[in-house]
């Protein structure tokens, strides 16, 4: 007779695969980013989720082993999706979040989806370097590429 898991043994299985791709997403920019330092990147209008809301990452930093903060401005995206590739920074809104392993404030500020193309950010620059690709080439790369593409990308699946 086969039995089946019960409500809060899925949950709890949901919640151990999120915590363990939130691990391996943040093991993985710390690592590029303990190379590095930092890597600037307003120039590429890099836009991810904080608090529901669109915004342009500025710059991302190292701070220790457990930790790294991103650097990021307040967008004028007025939730149309298809205009998201004309959104612009708004001046003077500039904040920051730190991302700490172990950390669910920042889980629930910071989603999974924001993860993983922040590890894609930082891995792509880290393997280019800075100077060595064109914008076209950077939205060649990414453009298209869901979010399953890219955990596929990075997760070797």
């Amino acid at each position: 007779m086969k039995t089946f898991r019960t409500d809060e043994e899925l949950l709890a299985a949901r919640d151990a695969a999120f915590q363990q791709c939130r691990r391996e997403n943040i093991s993985a920019i710390i690592d590029c980013l303990t190379e590095c330092n930092e890597f600037d990147v307003v120039e590429y209008d890099f836009s991810i989720r904080i608090d529901e809301a669109v915004v342009l990452v500025n710059n991302i930093s190292y701070i220790d082993k457990e930790s790294f903060r991103v650097d990021y401005s307040e967008s004028d995206f007025d939730g149309d999706e298809s205009s998201i590739a004309n959104i612009g920074r708004l001046v003077g809104r500039d904040h920051s979040i730190v991302i700490r392993q172990g950390d669910w404030d920042s889980a629930f500020r910071f989603p999974i989806e924001s993860l993983v193309h922040l590890r894609f950010l930082v891995e792509f620059v880290a393997r280019v370097g800075d100077s060595d690709f064109t914008d076209e080439e950077f939205d060649e790369e990414i453009e298209g590429k869901t979010t399953t593409e890219l955990m596929k990308l990075m997760f070797r699946l």
